[in-house]
């Protein structure tokens, strides 16, 4: 094999690994719901105005949660409605659906939409940091109630996920809290990632990067390299 292959073989698996966890975190095994009573009613969707129209989620953080521990911060924002061919820049989150108990809420126009805990993790964590975003998700953008109507529509947005994926200026994935063994994970790839790069770039040490590439890669997959 030529001294290059060992390495890129190791990261067309580690790809493997992502892609597989990509496609199971963005078609979750997931229960329909409607929006919980709150203390100013339950947040009824306002219907798509044409089928090539989709949800988008403005997720905004008041200035005065900013001091809020992030496990507790509460949940406000807004829908808009877009055209799929013209719309404003936004993200796309995909998470682990996990228990499907509607534990937490997020307010919507003054009114309250029950969630999952993943996903009010998830939008904590996408608004860390930021005054605001937008954001699409599809538990909260695609009306999940069972009525016929919602369900034609959530039909017709199902078939243009990719497009709504695609469209975005970047898809974040959530597969849950991390803990010290994904806090190594994480450490592990970003080294991985590095040592790659200068393992193809030219210089003088490309050889001494390629050994710690297929070394520190050794040890993730727990295996050696052929």
């Amino acid at each position: 094999m030529e001294p290059g292959g060992a390495y890129k073989r190791i990261g067309r698996e580690l790809l493997d690994v992502f892609t597989t966890a990509l496609r199971h975190a963005i078609l979750p095994d997931k229960e329909p719901h409607e929006g919980i009573q709150g203390e100013h009613g339950p947040f009824q969707y306002t219907p798509l105005a044409s089928p090539a129209c989709f949800r988008i989620l403005h997720l905004t953080q008041p200035m005065t949660e900013y001091v809020e521990a992030n496990t507790e911060r509460p949940l406000y924002g807004s829908l808009i409605q877009a055209q799929i061919d013209s719309h404003p820049e936004y993200y796309a989150l995909s998470y682990t659906w996990g228990d499907s108990t509607l534990c937490e809420t997020i307010k919507i126009d003054g009114k309250r939409l029950g969630i999952t805990k993943n996903c009010a993790a998830a939008l904590r964590r996408m608004l860390r940091g930021k005054a605001q975003r937008y954001i699409w998700v599809d538990s909260i953008c695609i009306n999940q109630a069972n009525t016929s109507e919602a369900l034609e529509e959530r039909g017709r947005q199902v078939a243009m996920m990719d497009q709504i994926y695609r469209n975005a200026i970047q898809v974040n994935v959530h597969l849950g809290e991390g803990d010290p063994a994904s806090d190594v994970a994480c450490v592990a790839l970003k080294s991985l990632i590095k040592y790659s790069l200068l393992a193809i770039s030219p210089g003088p040490q490309k050889e001494f990067f390629r050994r710690k590439y297929e070394s520190l890669a050794d040890d993730v997959l727990g295996k050696k390299a052929i």
